[in-house]
């Protein structure tokens, strides 16, 4: 899928669950250089198993978003808004190196 961004688009994955209706969405987001695909393996199929959808995405400066519109990492990262009405759960996953 894409998301609007800027003057771009950031590319992800949207897991559907199986039925009808509004459900829970979690917003999974990699850590530092991860792809969209990784949180695949790390919660949006076990989301769509306990009956909610899933979206994945890379940000500025991660594969899809760098390689396809040349956005890079920067500090200043959106965030959500107050007040927007918009309700969220992002889960972020970053690797250290042991």
């Amino acid at each position: 899928m894409e998301i609007p961004y800027e003057d771009a688009v950031l590319h992800g994955y949207f897991y559907r669950a199986a039925g009808e209706g509004p459900k829970p969405t979690p917003v999974m987001h990699n850590g530092f250089d991860g792809a969209a695909e990784e949180p695949h393996f790390f919660g949006a199929v076990g989301g769509q198993e306990r009956d909610c959808h899933a979206l994945t995405f890379d940000g500025p400066g991660q594969p899809a978003a760098i390689h396809r519109n040349g956005l890079v990492f920067r500090p200043d990262r959106p965030q959500a808004r107050p007040g927007s009405g918009a309700r969220a759960l992002v889960v972020g996953t970053v690797l250290l190196p042991s």
